[in-house]
């Protein structure tokens, strides 16, 4: 494990790019800092690490701190970690938990089945995930389930379907201002219009995305559906 002391003089910079959710220790919040820098396997040690405090409650402490090393794992391509860590973050799930809680599982779970190109089940899961959090304030999430769905619709050859998905995507990133998300769902829809033979509307989106992903120096992102 990184040196601590290092990690924790660079938390102060770092608490300006966190996201609002509370953060419930500081090894957690070290966690949350190497994850937003995609260093999954530093950022699995932090939260593991967070996970062996006794004052965590198992929502939304054990939760949230759960969901977030199966997102560690599913970035890194770790499928079954993943699952492991759903199925306890699952477990600390009881009967007066709001429904976002198994909404954000529910994305998770489809996520993996979208990687493994089960995209139909991935659907299934994902519009579930996508009723229980389409009314709350977990904006940035939707947007992913959205594009999730629209994915999968591209995947299986249903072009409308997927583009009326990434086109509410798109609204959504733009509703939190996340402009790789943005660049990536122009990536998507031009892809979508290439396929569809609308070559003017392929060109403007994936160029679109190609200005946006440049200015963040995301070039590695583009062409592939993700």
């Amino acid at each position: 494990m990184p040196n601590a002391r290092d990690d924790n003089d660079r938390v102060h910079k770092h608490r300006k790019r966190r996201d609002a959710s509370p953060i419930f220790a500081p090894v957690e919040e070290i966690g949350e800092m190497h994850f937003s820098t995609e260093n999954y396997s530093t950022a699995i040690e932090y939260f593991q690490k967070a996970l062996e405090s006794s004052d965590l409650n198992d929502y939304p402490d054990r939760y949230r701190v759960l969901l977030r090393i199966a997102d560690c794992h599913e970035r890194k391509g770790g499928h079954r970690e993943a699952h492991d860590a759903l199925s306890l973050a699952r477990a600390t799930i009881s009967e007066d938990t709001p429904d976002l809680a198994l909404g954000g599982i529910e994305f998770r779970e489809a996520s993996i089945l979208q990687a493994q190109g089960d995209y139909d089940d991935a659907l299934r899961l994902g519009f579930g995930a996508y009723r229980k959090l389409k009314h709350s304030s977990e904006h940035k999430e939707v947007a992913d389930i959205q594009k999730l769905l629209a994915n999968c619709y591209h995947r299986l050859g249903q072009t409308s379907e997927a583009e009326e998905f990434y086109m509410d995507a798109l609204s959504s990133y733009r509703r939190v201002e996340d402009k790789k998300g943005i660049a990536i769902v122009y990536n998507n829809l031009g892809l979508v219009h290439k396929n569809a033979c609308r070559w003017k509307r392929a060109l403007a989106s994936l160029n679109k995305s190609l200005e946006l992903s440049e200015s963040l120096g995301l070039t590695q992102q583009q062409i592939w559906v993700h």
